[in-house]
């Protein structure tokens, strides 16, 4: 015999919820940022980090 208590099942309730509404704005924001680019700072820390030396940064 199992038994849920009435604690559980609001717990899950709200888990849930925020899962849906957590997933709901990851995909407004990947359906808002279609024309993304690399800003010119992210470019310039991934070709720095292809020569690494002391103090590089």
């Amino acid at each position: 015999m199992t038994y849920s208590s009435p604690k559980s099942n609001v717990w899950r309730i709200h888990v849930g919820i925020i899962g849906f509404l957590a997933v709901v704005k990851l995909l407004i924001q990947f359906a808002g940022n279609r024309n993304y680019r690399f800003h010119r700072d992210e470019l310039l820390h991934l070709s720095v980090s292809d020569h690494l030396d002391w103090g590089f940064m």
